[in-house]
């Protein structure tokens, strides 16, 4: 074939960027593929067609951008559907299998459905990522089983000499406030440093934000906050027992508190301190005073 007939098919090339996307190599890609249509001189493109599509693929405004943000920027479900059908029409994919299969376990990856559940702020790949990049440090292909056992297990000494490393700067090592205020300071005192430092963030991201409207229903307030940086108005409902949610749900999937809630808590509520109600033990300095129990109330930990 020609190299100016060669080239992938729109199915072809969303098969070929959700196999990149699962981490498997060009080669495993390539081998598979073939096998699939009865062989690679059936598939119409040669691995180095493969290889330059993936190029731009991996390119700014690439497919590979495009199913990131399905994954990890779009927030709302009606947002998601609209845009997926978009992108069905852009490719010409709406008959792909890979892109139906995907589609309807889109409530295991996709941001727009997940965010609606507790994740301590971690993506859908993220908790497998982190672990496998751990891994890389220690092992390779050719240790057999026992040498597999010995570097295992000097990665989890090492992780626990790591939580070692991090108590010791929780007792002897203050975090500098970048605003010295009540609700910072208490922050410090709680929170580990990471959690902390995620929590300031979000406190000095709060001093640009402006309410800018605020209504009254079914004895609900309901305070629209506004930022010039972002055209996405966030909303902010206070309860009738003075509890707060955020339409940004940052608190219901991370634990932290957000921005929104903290001008609303500081500008309305007139509440300096973080109220007790959203300081999670998870998050704080304290979380490993109390021994682990198991099932019979005996302690292990």
């Amino acid at each position: 074939m020609l190299p100016s007939q060669r080239k992938l098919t729109s199915s072809q090339a969303i098969e070929v960027d959700l196999a990149e996307e699962a981490g498997l190599s060009p080669k495993s890609t390539y081998e598979i593929m073939g096998r699939q249509v009865g062989g690679r001189e059936c598939l119409g493109y040669t691995k180095q067609d493969q290889k330059n599509y993936l190029s731009v693929f991996r390119g700014p405004g690439g497919v590979k951008n495009v199913l990131y943000a399905f994954m990890n920027d779009i927030e709302e479900e009606e947002e998601f559907l609209t845009t997926w059908s978009q992108m069905l029409d852009l490719y010409n994919v709406h008959d792909n299998n890979w892109m139906s299969s995907i589609f309807d376990v889109r409530a295991k990856w996709a941001y727009a459905y997940v965010r609606r559940a507790w994740s301590a702020g971690m993506r859908s790949t993220q908790l497998s990522e982190s672990f496998n990049a751990s891994l890389k440090d220690y092992l390779n292909s050719g240790i057999n089983v026992a040498n597999f056992f010995m570097h295992f297990e000097r990665l989890v000494n090492d992780k626990r000499y790591k939580e070692l490393e991090v108590e010791y700067d929780l007792c002897y090592k203050m975090v500098s406030l970048k605003i010295p205020c009540k609700m910072l300071s208490q922050a410090r005192e709680v929170y580990t440093k990471a959690i902390f430092e995620e929590f300031q963030e979000q406190f000095v991201e709060a001093i640009e934000l402006v309410i800018t409207n605020c209504v009254e229903d079914d004895g609900k307030l309901f305070y629209t906050v506004d930022t010039e940086n972002s055209p996405k108005k966030q909303q902010v409902i206070r309860e009738s027992d003075d509890s707060l949610s955020c339409s940004c749900r940052m608190f219901e999937i991370k634990g932290v508190l957000c921005s929104h809630v903290i001008i609303v808590l500081r500008e309305r509520m007139s509440i300096k301190e973080i109220p007790i109600s959203y300081i999670l033990k998870r998050w704080t300095n304290q979380a490993r005073v109390e021994s682990v129990q198991d099932m019979h109330e005996h302690s292990i930990a």
